[in-house]
């Protein structure tokens, strides 16, 4: 996996574009690391943890997010340490396949992957999720008898998944500084990346299109200029 240089990063974003916003991060790591496994097949803790290095790369370690207490409302501004998420060395791969006992059945399964959110996600309601993941993770069952999986069942897949793959879940403990209250975020690292990237390219192409009306010049001139060029300029032109 390498950093992508500005161009890379823009024809990544346009890609990730025609895919359904679950998918979307996944034309940024095809771009990044082209000759690895495929990102889609990735556990989500290895998935977001090769997001999250990109993201240090391309914008530094911090991470600012807001949050809204659910108390009073109030707007709480955190940050958070992608080099601390990201520690020190390569994490241990995950196993290929985990297994529970319950209900008298031995349950096999892998870890879910992007596709497997991805179609999660198209359900209606919170239940049918958990089931269709469930499902498609399920090693040894056959379809006519993965139809049938019960609460307790997905409850202990669940379970599993998260000891297996830790990186999956970001949760911290946030305070209001307000009113006291504190309670737990989740940090959804593939919608935090893939909104700062889009941000950034909305910013990017229309800094290019300042440039190009007041210069004259290309977009591949203009992109391959260092950022702090372009931003100079932008500052002659009143961009």
């Amino acid at each position: 996996m390498r950093p992508l240089s500005t161009v890379e990063l823009l024809d990544a974003w346009e890609r990730g574009l025609a895919f359904p916003p679950p998918l979307r991060t996944l034309a940024l790591l095809e771009a990044a690391s082209p000759d690895e496994v495929p990102p889609g097949t990735l556990s989500i803790g290895l998935r977001d943890r090769h997001l999250l290095q990109l993201r240090v790369w391309t914008f530094g370690d911090q991470l600012p997010s807001v949050a809204s207490c659910p108390h009073c409302r109030e707007r709480v501004e955190w940050s958070v340490d992608a080099a601390t998420l990201l520690g020190d060395g390569a994490p241990d791969l995950p196993p290929a396949e985990l297994s529970v006992d319950v209900e008298g059945r031995t349950i096999r399964f892998r870890l879910p992957n992007s596709f497997d959110l991805a179609a999660a996600a198209s359900c209606g309601d919170i239940d049918a999720a958990r089931r269709v993941l469930a499902e498609r993770c399920l090693t040894n069952v056959p379809l006519a008898d993965a139809m049938e999986i019960s609460a307790p069942i997905a409850d202990a897949m669940a379970a599993r998944m998260a000891d297996a793959d830790p990186g999956a879940a970001c949760e911290f403990g946030l305070t209001c500084p307000a009113c006291g209250h504190t309670w737990g975020v989740l940090l959804d690292v593939a919608s935090f990346v893939w909104t700062e990237i889009h941000a950034w390219a909305q910013r990017t192409l229309k800094d290019v299109h300042t440039l190009a009306t007041a210069y004259g010049w290309s977009e591949a001139a203009i992109l391959h200029m260092s950022a702090a060029r372009r931003h100079i300029y932008l500052d002659l032109v009143g961009g």
